[in-house]
């Protein structure tokens, strides 16, 4: 289990690869990911997240618990089913209700594909990534695109990724989006 900590800006095109253009070290990643659920939306209820990623045919699950306004509490796997999965994110100390949940009840609620740029970036003791995000959100029949811009840290101090944040929005005027891939692909299906 770790803790995530991350920001994201909403972004044009345009602004993209404007950033994109004042970074150089990209390295790029195709991702589809699945955001799973119980009918009930258990995991929804109780502020969760529980995804299925492919990064570059790499495939790793991760339930994402509510910590914070702009962090959460992570448990990642690189296991080969849900089911699996979800035994491991209960060893590792996962809430007592992710029992409840099982492959059989679950559904995907909807997905997101897109390709990210990403790149470390070191300042001091503290490490981060700069994550240019582009693709589709879909739920049901319905999708949209999007773009993005993240930073999570790695290891070190929120408050250095906190000034990284606002010099590069003050730089290229970007939006603050408090809403997550799988809250805004989730919105889909309630229009």
């Amino acid at each position: 289990m770790g803790r995530e900590y991350e920001l994201k800006f909403t972004v044009t095109k345009d602004t993209l690869e404007d950033i994109k253009s004042a970074f150089d070290g990209f390295s790029v990643y195709n991702m589809q990911t699945s955001y799973y659920d119980t009918c009930d939306y258990l995991i929804a209820n109780g502020n969760g997240t529980l995804r299925k990623r492919i990064e570059n045919d790499q495939c790793i699950f991760t339930l994402k618990l509510p910590e914070g306004k702009s962090s959460r509490l992570e448990f990642e796997t690189s296991s080969e089913t849900l089911s699996e999965a979800i035994s491991v994110f209960a060893a590792m100390g996962a809430p007592n209700w992710i029992h409840k949940v099982s492959e059989q009840s679950l559904i995907c609620v909807c997905s997101a594909k897109f390709v990210r740029m990403a790149k470390r970036i070191q300042e001091n003791d503290t490490e981060f990534e700069l994550a240019l995000d582009e693709g589709i959100l879909s739920a049901g029949d319905r999708e949209c695109s999007f773009q993005e811009v993240e930073l999570e840290l790695k290891t070190g101090e929120e408050t250095v990724v906190n000034q990284f944040a606002d010099d590069l929005a003050e730089r290229f005027s970007l939006k603050p989006e408090n809403r997550s891939k799988y809250q805004r692909a989730l919105s889909l299906s309630r229009m």
